[in-house]
């Protein structure tokens, strides 16, 4: 199967065969036009195309077409009615409205198999291959509604796929309101285990990276934000300014949260609290260029 744009009416040369193709315009949706279609026999009809829009090989499909909805995880398969097969050879080119024979149970000349192709069974379709092949185009689309339309070869048995449209009207799938909502919920529940998480994650780094702030400089007053555990569950973190006379600064973290450190062999140190208890979440710390202190992250 292949498929052609031509941006431009085409000449006929005889230097190439074009076979039996359909012909359909640029414009997928949205409009009445997006639905006209034509069937070229020869290479004469090329005179009757209108551009821009999209060719593309026509294959015998004994009149059946399978649309497959699909919504996130889930596809429905709707058996739909189609063109019946046709033979190349001089005729003139057959313009159709798509809508007039792919409804549910329409009747159209274009649909009716011919005498000769009423004897072939009707091929089935794998359900498997068209679960597959959907969670492959949801993937390369990175699409969660969309619907397709599958064709198969009534000589080969292959499939082709012929149509791809992004929010289908869903036509055939009587519980279609439920499988939406359903998948909407879905995915409002992913996205705030995701923020979740994220958060999660947050607050384990600030504590892993959070405990140094031992810098040179000189020696000034020192403030931390303390959050409760309530607060810092909601994503509270801690902030340091500036730790003098680093050079043989230590900081250990253990299991009670305590981190101790130190800028000095000795241990001369001036460390007060926040004299008003007020403003819970902020301590002042004092200490000499020599001192050592304790935090607790509790």
């Amino acid at each position: 199967m292949w498929s052609l744009v031509m941006h431009q009416k085409c000449s006929v040369n005889g230097n190439y065969s074009l076979g039996i193709a359909v012909c359909k315009p640029i414009v997928a949706h949205g409009t009445n036009l997006s639905h006209e279609m034509s069937i070229l026999f020869c290479e004469k009809n090329l005179v009757d195309v209108q551009p821009p829009c999209v060719a593309q090989t026509f294959i015998n499909h004994n009149a059946l077409l399978y649309k497959v909805y699909v919504i996130g995880d889930k596809q429905m398969i709707v058996e739909r009615p189609s063109l019946k097969n046709f033979y190349a050879g001089d005729q003139e080119t057959i313009n159709f409205n798509s809508s007039d024979v792919s409804k549910p149970n329409c009747t159209n000349f274009l649909t009716e198999l011919d005498s000769e192709d009423r004897g072939r069974v009707p091929i089935k379709p794998d359900v498997k291959l068209l679960e597959k092949l959907a969670q492959l185009i949801r993937e390369e689309c990175k699409m969660e509604l969309f619907g397709f339309d599958v064709i198969i070869d009534c000589d080969t048995k292959k499939y082709a796929v012929i149509d791809v449209n992004a929010f289908p009207g869903y036509e055939g799938v009587d519980n279609f309101i439920e499988l939406l909502r359903d998948h909407i919920k879905l995915k409002i529940e992913e996205k705030e285990k995701s923020k979740s998480a994220n958060k999660d994650e947050s607050n384990r780094n600030v504590l892993k990276h959070g405990r140094k702030f031992c810098e040179n400089g000189d020696n000034k007053q020192r403030k931390r934000l303390k959050y409760s555990e309530k607060e810092f569950a909601a994503g509270g973190s801690y902030h340091y300014e500036k730790c003098v006379n680093a050079a043989k600064c230590n900081s250990n973290l253990r299991d009670d949260a305590t981190t101790t450190c130190c800028q000095g062999d000795s241990s001369d140190s001036v460390i007060s609290d926040a004299e008003s208890q007020d403003t819970e979440d902020l301590l002042q710390w004092q200490q000499s260029v020599n001192g050592c202190g304790e935090r607790s992250a509790k």
